[in-house]
């Protein structure tokens, strides 16, 4: 049964269960690869127009908190309610904007050649990678179906870009099977993946069988296990706990015990999420980025729907309480 974030979040002892249970991939693992990614939103304006500089201005407050990277598109981005042409926009606003901060675009489609065009525009736009999730319309396709896709996608890349498989099953509902994984390792830009579910378990099923691969998790659920073992980070909370994210990064790169801060940022997080998550975990983390941040609102595309004026006023009063 898929919990909601709140439920997952506060799954700690499962989180301590495993890492015990992959100590042994930590020795396999030749580099710290424990690189902070922040997850953007897409900001839009009241008429759901893309807004290119609040774009721009994401990303300044997260090169000025500490990042060391962005990803965007993805589904805190939710790109699947964006065009190619946007898409590509979006794509040109980060790479002008991104300094020294790493980027990641997520480019995949649900048919090949819109995947390798976005790609390609990532890599001539200033992107240092691509993160692709499976052809997600049809369900239950086979191994040999998704190595084709990922093959022909693969084929037409620059090698110099590297490139991250997305595993994100809850929204997908096509998941990135481990023979896959084995299968495309003939590549070598392929540098790692992303696995955005709370499953812990799975998670570290795939550092086990990758320990040489950056295996990010996209959840703050498993983040713990990821710094444990040198692995990065794409965490949507990074809008309204950017730095303290940057400040557990730090922690773990020196070498000692994360779990004090990392269980003292969970608790926090969990308080803003509230009893209430579900589809509007998007929607608050992008409202409670704009409140820090002390710009105007940003709106979300349907099926998303607007956080009322009720949950706005909660979640402007907990963030108060937090600062006082």
């Amino acid at each position: 049964m898929e919990h909601t974030r709140r439920d997952a979040i506060a799954l700690m002892g499962a989180m301590a269960t495993a890492t015990a249970a992959i100590n042994g991939a930590k020795a396999a693992t030749p580099a710290n690869k424990m690189t902070f990614w922040a997850a953007c939103t897409t900001p839009c304006d009241k008429n759901l127009k893309v807004d290119l500089g609040a774009m721009r201005e994401q990303i300044e407050w997260y090169k000025s908190h500490g990042a060391g990277g962005v990803t965007f598109l993805g589904s805190t981005g939710e790109f699947a309610s964006f065009t190619v042409a946007e898409r590509k926009a979006i794509m040109e606003a980060v790479g002008k904007a991104k300094g020294n901060l790493n980027v990641l675009c997520t480019s995949g489609t649900a048919n090949v050649a819109d995947t390798i065009e976005l790609s390609k525009h990532a890599a001539d736009h200033g992107a240092d990678g691509v993160i692709v999730l499976p052809p997600y319309y049809v369900k239950g396709p086979s191994t040999e179906g998704l190595l084709r896709y990922y093959t022909m996608v693969m084929d037409a890349m620059p090698q110099s870009l590297a490139f991250y498989l997305y595993h994100v099953p809850r929204w997908s509902a096509v998941p990135v099977p481990i023979d896959l994984v084995k299968s495309l390792k003939r590549y070598t830009n392929l540098k790692g993946i992303k696995d955005s579910t709370s499953d812990a378990k799975g998670y570290t099923a795939f550092i086990t069988n990758f320990p040489e691969m950056n295996v990010i998790t996209g959840a703050y659920e498993n983040l713990e296990i990821a710094l444990t073992h040198g692995m990065g980070g794409i965490i949507q909370e990074a809008g309204p706990y950017c730095r303290e994210l940057a400040d557990l990064f730090a922690i773990a790169r020196s070498g000692k015990d994360v779990h004090g801060p990392y269980a003292a940022l969970q608790k926090k997080i969990a308080g803003l999420y509230g009893s209430r998550d579900g589809l509007d975990q998007y929607g608050i983390m992008q409202y409670a980025m704009t409140v820090q941040m002390g710009k105007p609102a940003s709106y979300q595309r349907p099926p998303f729907t607007d956080l009322s004026a009720a949950r706005k006023a909660e979640i402007e009063n907990y963030l108060r309480m937090a600062r006082d």
